[in-house]
């Protein structure tokens, strides 16, 4: 018989799994301190925890003397991962979640192959928990899932899971009456792989229950490996009520463990190890190395009493457990049956290309459809029966999209209208200006948005450094860390070999305090199929001083020009195409106005020269505008006008002016221009300056 545990020591355990890298040097997490900060801050819970252990012991030991144990009937857990991600490798696939589930469910039912590798005294002794875990298929409104949820938030780098609210499964949460939740983070403050809370810890606290694990931690593929994927079996393992091999420490290899136990009768006492020693005996008696509750990483097997031991928590009513695998919560979370077809849907990889380029076409419908029908109208194939088609399209425009998913008994179909836009392999000419004025909305054709999160965006604003429009993030409103982009179409700068980018921007702080905001430019030499990087600004990208109310430019001095003329000459094609990122980090609203792409082949410094020389004014203009320059000698000029569409109208053609300045006037009626956009462009010799005018 096995010695009694300390039910105070038990009573709080948050339990950490464990770090390893390949060399197996292992991170504990910051049990005892938890411990110690729950029972100073907060002695309530601790004293409520205390009751509900005693209640939770009484219940197992009761379970334990039924004959039958209450075998053959498979308990079903309905579950939830909450991805807390930072678009970064934290936000894994679905697949490795699928995953994850796969290896947990072949744990629990002891279905996995290498139980035939379990040491010939242990062998007999494994168990098959008949406790089974199904991704939700309802949320709690009832609402078709796959039971993955995905937000931004900077809290991926916390995972912290305490009673103060700066939890980060504050951030997302599902009651943990029908859902048995699972937060996957980039990373956890004490250094742990995972952690959790034993059902008594929490049974009064329902916001502190459920698992807290690395990305990389979850399942055996993608950001995982085989190494680290029985964590979650080792996590939920504590989830129902086991505690470590060893005894209520996260602290192994303690010769004062033998002292200790884990209230299972058919595991060993044992100090505890953290490498696979499968002769090991520390404790009188051979040590159970390879159990799912140990540190070895060699792990392949619970034993039949902690099996018993887990259902008997399952069964009970501390922390709600005996509420989730009833079938009224089954049928609620979609969780009755292997499958329930509620979504039909579907991704694509690129949502913006050229004429010709090919796009992966992915069903992402919600549960397991076996049959698919696609149509594609326009695309070069128009329809097909294959689960994940690929599709291309010969001519520019817009294309709908749809898909009838079905399981032999329900049809589901979704159609997504002007899903696909293709553009023309040789994009717009060059001069290239952009100053949203006649651009109501976003997206349209010339104009893509990225928006993964779904909260504010790039949109039109009524307010512009020229003009009366720009674009902006309401990014006073937005969540920290959300990342939102806005790519242009597609631009001719073949006739090139270099070109100047410029654009102007707006942005502002909250406050004096130090924030992370960061306004990337992308640009893409083949469409838009790969982008790199070719500027940044952050720590100078403020404009203004500290906004304490939503920003709104007032002034042109509010707005400051930047400039890219390091294009390499590889992007000097047909399908040239450019992008603003822009990521929060907490701080006020940002603008960006007066994009200008041209082909330059002088230095900066002369254009700027150049352009104090070169005048359009009164802009913006009714009736008349006066167009001035200045030359220091005779030189070639060529003058004209440029529409919205490209649509060039000369003034004069390749005349020699002699030295001095020259003014002309500007004739709304003579050149027979409407309300709208223009540009004024002047050749001189081998300079070109492009001036942007509105007609009023």
């Amino acid at each position: 018989m096995k010695k009694n545990y300390f039910i105070v020591f038990a009573l709080l355990l948050v339990v950490f799994s464990f770090k390893i890298t390949m060399a197996q040097n292992l991170k504990y997490c910051g049990q005892a301190e938890a411990e110690e900060r729950i029972r100073i801050e907060n002695p309530k819970l601790y004293r409520e925890g205390l009751k509900a252990q005693q209640e939770l012991e009484l219940q197992t030991k009761a379970y334990n003397s039924q004959k039958s144990g209450e075998r053959g009937t498979v308990y079903f857990i309905p579950v939830v991962f909450h991805i807390i991600h930072d678009f970064g490798p934290e936000n894994i696939s679905d697949q490795q979640v699928y995953d994850a589930i796969q290896v947990i469910n072949t744990d629990f039912r002891k279905l996995n192959a290498d139980t035939s590798e379990i040491v010939a005294a242990f062998k007999s002794l494994a168990g098959d928990s008949e406790i089974e875990f199904r991704l939700a298929q309802k949320d709690p409104n009832g609402n078709c899932t796959n039971g993955i949820v995905r937000v931004a938030s900077l809290e991926t780098y916390n995972g912290v899971n305490y009673f103060d609210d700066m939890s980060t499964s504050n951030v997302s949460r599902w009651p943990r009456s029908k859902y048995l939740n699972i937060w996957v983070v980039n990373s956890i403050k004490s250094g742990a792989a995972g952690y959790t809370y034993r059902p008594s810890a929490v049974n009064s606290n329902p916001n502190l229950d459920g698992i807290m694990v690395l990305h990389n931690y979850v399942g055996s593929i993608g950001t995982a490996s085989v190494q680290r994927s029985r964590t979650l079996t080792h996590e939920i393992g504590h989830w129902i009520n086991l505690a470590h091999t060893w005894g209520q420490t996260n602290n192994p290899g303690i010769s004062t463990n033998c002292n200790d136990d884990d209230a299972v009768s058919d595991t060993p006492n044992t100090i505890g190890w953290t490498s696979c020693n499968l002769s090991g005996n520390t404790c009188s008696s051979l040590d159970n190395v390879q159990n799912y509750m140990d540190y070895s990483y060699c792990s392949k097997m619970f034993t039949q009493g902690q099996s018993a031991r887990m259902r008997a928590a399952t069964i009970s009513n501390i922390s709600q457990r005996s509420s989730l695998w009833q079938p009224g919560n089954l049928a609620a979370t979609g969780t009755d049956n292997a499958n329930y077809l509620c979504k039909a849907d579907f991704v694509a990889s690129r949502t913006e290309v050229c004429v010709g380029e090919l796009i992966d076409f992915n069903d992402i419908s919600f549960n397991n459809p076996s049959t698919w029908n696609w149509t594609f109208p326009g695309g070069t194939v128009s329809s097909t029966t294959i689960k994940n088609p690929v599709v291309s399209y010969s001519t520019p425009g817009q294309y709908n999209v749809g898909l009838l998913v079905s399981d032999g008994v329900s049809n589901l179909n979704e159609t997504k209208n002007n899903f696909i836009t293709v553009l023309p392999t040789t994009g717009i000419p060059l001069p290239y200006v952009e100053g949203f004025e006649s651009s109501p909305t976003f997206p349209n054709g010339n104009w893509f948005v990225f928006n993964t999160d779904n909260a504010q965006t790039w949109e039109v604003a009524n307010v512009g450094a020229t003009g009366s429009k720009s674009i902006r993030i309401n990014n006073f409103n937005n969540p920290v860390g959300a990342i939102d982009e806005i790519s242009s179409t597609a631009i001719d700068l073949s006739p090139f070999v270099k070109v100047n980018i410029s654009f102007k921007v707006a942005f502002a702080k909250k406050d004096a305090s130090a924030t992370t905001d960061e306004l990337k430019f992308f640009a893409s030499s083949n469409c838009g199929l790969t982008w790199v990087q070719r500027w940044s600004q952050s720590s100078n990208l403020t404009t203004v001083p500290a906004q304490a109310s939503p920003f709104i430019p007032t002034d042109s001095i509010q707005w400051v020009q930047y400039t890219i003329s390091t294009l390499p000459i590889a992007y000097m094609n047909s399908n040239f195409r450019f992008k603003f990122q822009f990521k929060n980090g907490g701080g006020n609203n940002i603008y960006i106005d007066d994009i200008n792409i041209n082909d330059y082949s002088v230095g900066i410094n002369e254009q700027d020269e150049f352009a104090n020389h070169f005048r359009v004014y009164p802009n913006p203009f009714n009736e008349d505008a006066v167009i001035a320059f200045s030359l220091n000698k005779t030189e070639s000029v060529e003058l004209s006008v440029i529409d919205i569409l490209g649509k060039e109208t000369f003034i004069y053609q390749e005349r020699n002016l002699p030295s001095g300045e020259h003014t002309l006037k500007l004739n709304k009626s003579e050149l027979g221009m409407s309300k709208g956009i223009y540009f004024v462009k002047l050749t001189q010799a081998d300079k070109v300056m492009i001036k942007k005018i509105i007609l009023n």
